[in-house]
């Protein structure tokens, strides 16, 4: 069996302690949406054309030789990141700093690899998730102005600055995590790079074709981790050598299909994020504990969608 059962429960734990269907938050965000036109969300943004998607099929359930499969299970990812964001963030949407990235989120195709060479709206998508993660951590989120990292984070005896990019190709992360290390330098406060991978290979290879067990995620997530840590970190460390940023932090996902388990119970389609943390400086440096501490209160927030 190879498809997509919206009707799963799945719980949030700490500050969000709720269990909803991913067409449940569909429609939390189309109500929420209507009821603040002040968001300035349009009625065909790709974020409401996505909760639109997942909300119009009826059964619940979407199989892989059916139209619209990929821009559903894009949906589903995109749709639940935005609920968390939504559901951490609230009415901070509303005003600054949060707000503009929110208007820039409407942006994009609901495939990434139809947006062109931009995708200006997941991008955004991306900043909003990483600055609600910090928020739901209990770190104090702002932002430091025009040419500045996305975000400043601090407690009360901390601060660091938080640089979000996205990568659509294994050539463009090197180049794209260079740009956001000249960024955190330019603000003058030691910090983080945070880079999704995502659409690295397109949804189609994001999509599992059987069902797994959470040994094999895990499986695949550790080996993902070393081919990053082999490959990309010593390569990365030697580009921005001298450059004031400590850690990168990388996330992932994998969909795995709805299946049918032999005592007859149905396993619901089910998103795997990961979430991989690096630090980019040698293990002799005086600052690597100021970003354990960082990622050590960073994974507080973590989604868990």
């Amino acid at each position: 069996m190879d498809e997509i059962s919206l009707q799963t429960d799945r719980p949030y734990p700490l500050d969000i302690p709720t269990h909803l269907s991913q067409l449940d938050m569909a429609k939390e965000l189309l109500e929420w949406f209507e009821t603040h036109p002040e968001l300035g969300i349009s009625v065909h943004s790709r974020i409401v054309s996505m909760c639109k998607r997942i909300v119009s099929i009826e059964s619940g359930v979407i199989s892989r030789g059916d139209q619209g499969f990929d821009e559903t299970v894009q949906s589903l990812k995109d749709v639940q990141e935005l609920w968390f964001v939504h559901r951490v963030l609230k009415d901070q949407l509303l005003a600054d700093p949060f707000k503009d990235p929110m208007l820039r989120s409407n942006t994009d195709a609901e495939l990434p690899e139809e947006s062109g060479t931009k995708t200006a709206g997941r991008d955004a998508q991306f900043e909003l998730l990483i600055a609600a993660i910090g928020v739901r951590a209990g770190l104090a989120v702002t932002h430091a102005g025009k040419g500045q990292p996305d975000w400043i984070m601090a407690t009360t005896l901390r601060k660091w600055s938080i640089e979000a990019k996205r990568v659509k190709s294994d050539d463009a992360f090197i180049r794209r995590v260079t740009k956001a290390a000249s960024q955190i330098k330019h603000s003058g406060i030691g910090g983080v790079i945070a880079v999704d991978i995502s659409s690295v290979d397109g949804i189609q290879n994001r999509r599992l074709r059987k069902g797994v067990t959470p040994d094999q995620i895990e499986h695949a997530r550790n080996a993902q981790g070393e081919t990053i840590r082999a490959h990309v970190i010593p390569r990365l460390r030697a580009k921005i050598r001298g450059s004031p940023v400590g850690m990168l932090i990388v996330h992932d996902f994998l969909v795995s299909p709805a299946m049918q388990h032999a005592s007859g119970l149905t396993i619901p389609w089910g998103l795997h994020e990961s979430w991989y943390s690096y630090h980019l400086e040698d293990n002799s440096s005086t600052q690597r504990a100021r970003y354990e501490e960082f990622w050590q209160i960073f994974q507080l927030g973590l989604p868990n969608l």
